[in-house]
């Protein structure tokens, strides 16, 4: 039998299962483990249900899970399905952490390469997954020619060596699972920072799907959000 993460449900004497916060902690000790075990990466990519043995988190309704192994020089932007109108602004709620993450990354990247990744400040100044969710026509050129959309969107470019796709969840929630930090070196030192974007962006994903994944009902949208 798989066991499961270690990750404490109680804080401070507080029980948070119902909070989204202890859905990323598990998430992020996965991570972390998968950059310690070739093995578990793999077993991951190859039988997603290990994703929900390992975490306890219960499985999506009426939606499959896929985990995608990606390469060290790629980057894949995951394009959730439009959750309904009645949630999208809880929907928009859960995924506002990404500028609390990036604007965190932004200060140890400036702390280590200085101000050539100054503007990747002006990058975060973006909403593309809720756009994607109200705008067809942004949605498709997102899918049809991502690294296009999303150079034009941040303002700035990707290394020439990163290779960008996107993947559209249709009946199925993808996680890509993150790179450990020690390897990635694509953008280390760039003036490109679309790099930055791709690096700080897939951890974020990894850690917010959880969140995304769960159904919500009326008593969530109402109250807290998970």
């Amino acid at each position: 039998m798989t066991q499961k993460l270690q990750t404490k449900s109680t804080w401070s004497g507080i029980d948070v299962r119902p909070f989204g916060p202890y859905r990323e902690s598990l998430a992020a000790e996965l991570g972390h483990l998968t950059w310690k075990d070739a093995a578990l990466r793999q077993k991951l990519a190859e039988s997603p249900k290990t994703y929900f043995e390992l975490t306890g988190l219960p499985e999506p309704e009426g939606m499959d899970l896929r985990i995608v192994d990606k390469a060290t020089d790629e980057f894949i932007f995951v394009v959730p399905r439009i959750p309904p109108k009645t949630e999208l602004w809880y929907r928009y709620e859960q995924i506002s952490d990404w500028w609390m993450l990036a604007h965190g990354f932004y200060w140890w990247m400036r702390r280590e390469h200085g101000e050539v990744v100054d503007p990747f400040l002006g990058a975060l100044n973006v909403q593309i997954i809720g756009r994607s969710w109200t705008d067809p026509e942004w949605r498709a050129a997102l899918l049809s020619a991502p690294r296009e959309a999303l150079e034009a969107e941040m303002g700035g470019t990707f290394h020439p060596d990163l290779h960008v796709r996107a993947i559209e969840e249709t009946n199925a929630h993808t996680l890509v699972l993150p790179t450990d930090p020690a390897d990635e070196r694509i953008a280390d030192g760039s003036e490109h920072h679309g790099s930055l974007f791709a690096i700080a962006h897939t951890w974020w994903q990894w850690l917010i799907w959880p969140r995304l994944m769960h159904a919500v009902d009326g008593s969530e949208i109402e109250g807290m959000v998970g």
